[in-house]
């Protein structure tokens, strides 16, 4: 049954890659109750701003005691368009992947991005992570 529910989720997002319009690369930094996060992403958006994207993000190195955890999260993002104005968007932003290889988690976000130009934006997210609020920037790259 698991491996039937999995098959599902790869051909819905299969199929949303193959009716992608624009790839866009993330790089993004967030402040958790984990501390320092840094991440990095890719993620298919259709013509009507809908995409579905993979992301990596964990702690800062530095920001590690010794012995701690990095606290990596791999996962899917999901981008649903709340409202647009102009160069302006803002994002609803739901993630779903593992904490440390062995916790599910669902992490809501909100983005608020500026286009700078036709290639590059700028972002601020807000979020909840283990039930604590989380900031960050964000820089994404169009292609």
């Amino acid at each position: 049954m698991k491996r039937l529910i999995a098959f599902g989720l790869l051909l819905c997002t299969f199929g949303m890659f193959i009716h992608g319009q624009e790839l866009q690369l993330q790089s993004f930094y967030s402040k958790t109750v984990m501390g320092l996060q840094q991440g990095y992403g890719v993620r298919f958006v259709n013509d009507k701003a809908l995409g579905v994207g993979f992301i990596y993000q964990r702690t800062v190195k530095r920001q590690v005691i010794k012995g701690g955890s990095l606290y990596p999260f791999w996962g899917v993002e999901l981008a649903i368009p709340i409202k647009r104005c102009g160069d302006l968007r803002f994002t609803f932003l739901p993630k779903l992947g593992l904490v440390s290889n062995q916790f599910l988690v669902v992490i809501p976000e909100v983005e608020t991005s500026f286009k700078l130009n036709r290639w590059l934006s700028a972002g601020l997210i807000t979020g909840i992570r283990a039930r604590e609020a989380s900031n960050g920037l964000k820089l994404t790259i169009h292609i």
